[in-house]
């Protein structure tokens, strides 16, 4: 495992933080006792979420969606191929994020449930040994989490993009043209929304609040 996870050791932000209320705390801290912590703490549990629980029910929509485009015919939709191309990609990228997400889940865990795990976790060298695991179980969890954040993010925009396509009226006009060139409009304005909101969350580097505790005392 450490040769898979070697590369991305680098990246890790490594913050101090007080191992419990056990007797040994005091000594625990004058050596430093160091965890790989989130920037965000509820960010695992909301990865979760979309992998195991959004992920799933948007590819079964997607599915549902192509299957259903394809018995429209060029006479109500201008290009429904394309649409249908845009649903099967994004049910296929919502499956990756769930597939993903699952590999991801296989790192994640906490110090409590390594301490919990091993009797000996109050030993000096136990302790860093855990760390060290902790540390590297954090690393897997992002590197897999970034990755299903990036299936998920696109498939979101192939499936807007479907839908907005799908919108776009017969090169015959009708009665309805307007409301349906009203509805691409309010499709493309989503669209773009997504995009902007995906840049700007994947520039935001939230400030760990954990980097700014001051230093714990015994």
């Amino acid at each position: 495992m450490e040769v898979g996870l070697a590369g991305i050791e680098g990246e890790l932000t490594i913050v101090t933080e007080r191992a419990g209320l056990a007797s040994g705390d005091n000594e625990k801290l004058r050596r430093g006792v160091y965890w790989a912590t989130p920037k965000l703490y509820g960010e695992a549990e909301a990865l979760n979420n979309m992998g195991s629980i959004a992920a799933p029910l948007l590819a079964g929509f997607c599915l549902a969606a192509t299957v259903q485009t394809l018995t429209i015919t060029t006479r109500d939709a201008r290009w429904p191929n394309i649409a249908v191309l845009l649903f099967m990609l994004a049910s296929l990228l919502f499956i990756a994020t769930l597939q993903v997400m699952l590999w991801a889940r296989r790192y994640h865990v906490v110090p409590s449930e390594l301490t919990a795990w091993w009797p000996d976790a109050d030993q000096p060298r136990r302790s860093e040994e855990l760390q060290r695991i902790q540390q590297l179980h954090a690393a897997g969890f992002r590197l897999w989490a970034n990755r299903a954040r990036i299936a998920y993010r696109a498939a979101q925009l192939c499936l807007s993009a479907g839908f907005t396509i799908l919108a776009v009226p017969p090169e015959s006009p009708t009665q309805l043209s307007i409301f349906r060139w009203l509805a691409v409009g309010i499709g493309a304005a989503g669209f773009t929304s997504e995009v902007i909101w995906i840049v700007g969350s994947s520039r935001w580097n939230p400030p760990s609040a954990a980097t700014d505790t001051p230093p714990l005392t015994g």
